[in-house]
């Protein structure tokens, strides 16, 4: 039972990131926009006890000095948590130090609830000063900016462009349906996908965002992805999140 659950959560992990790959719509995106998403995205990073969460971060609430709606409020304004931090007198480093510091409890308490590894932890905790500054220091319309250049990467290989693939997709087409009509072979398409998640995985990974054994399975196993994500629609999808 415990191995099918284990399967079960990294085919969902995997797809996620192949959803997030194919810039679905924004609904499906919304809980990266500040790190957080609302009760049910909470909810769901409190069971992956890795998820590096900000905004319900108590050490960033703390630190700063707000409450969680004011943070969202600022965020929106498409200011970075470092910058937020900046007006509040609070340096990035003694803000990195804080979360690392938080999360490095996290990972230790999930290994000790037998859902994180001693190993994997311990490769997080050396590797997440860098990912933690990143995110810190990300802005929402960076991010946009980052999901556009692989929709970029995509409409290239349908010789076409952002705009035109996005339209399609929009319309309710799937990418294998794209790929027809422009004579574009799906293998051809696949392997972009495939370069860029894996590219996707690898900076998670070296981030220390991800545990390296989820980053590996999610590789080998994500040929089994492929296919379904060239054959989904947004439609089928809107309302995910």
């Amino acid at each position: 039972m415990n191995h099918y659950l284990r399967q079960i959560t990294w085919r969902k992990s995997v797809l996620a990131l192949l959803i997030a790959l194919l810039i679905m719509p924004a609904g499906l995106l919304h809980a990266e926009r500040d790190e957080g998403g609302g009760a049910a995205a909470h909810s769901h990073h409190k069971a992956r006890s890795y998820r590096l969460d900000l905004v319900h971060s108590p050490a960033v609430l703390k630190l700063l000095q707000l409450d969680e709606q004011s943070l969202r409020q600022q965020l929106k304004q498409d200011k970075s948590l470092a910058e937020i931090a900046a007006e509040r007198g609070v340096s990035l480093d003694r803000l990195t130090e804080e979360v690392a510091k938080e999360r490095s409890k996290r990972l230790d308490r999930a290994v000790a609830d037998g859902k994180l590894s001693a190993d994997d932890a311990k490769e997080m905790k050396a590797r997440q000063i860098s990912g933690i500054q990143k995110r810190l220091q990300a802005k929402w319309s960076e991010r946009k900016m980052h999901r556009r250049a692989r929709l970029a990467q995509l409409a290239d290989t349908l010789k076409m462009t952002p705009d035109e693939l996005n339209r399609q997709l929009e319309s309710g087409k799937s990418l294998a349906e794209v790929a027809e009509e422009k004579k574009v072979p799906t293998e051809q398409l696949k392997t972009t996908m495939r370069t860029s998640l894996v590219e996707m995985i690898d900076q998670k990974a070296n981030d220390g965002l991800i545990p390296p054994s989820k980053a590996a399975e999610w590789k080998q196993n994500v040929e089994l992805h492929l296919e379904r994500m060239l054959n989904a629609k947004r439609s089928s999808h809107k309302h995910t999140g």
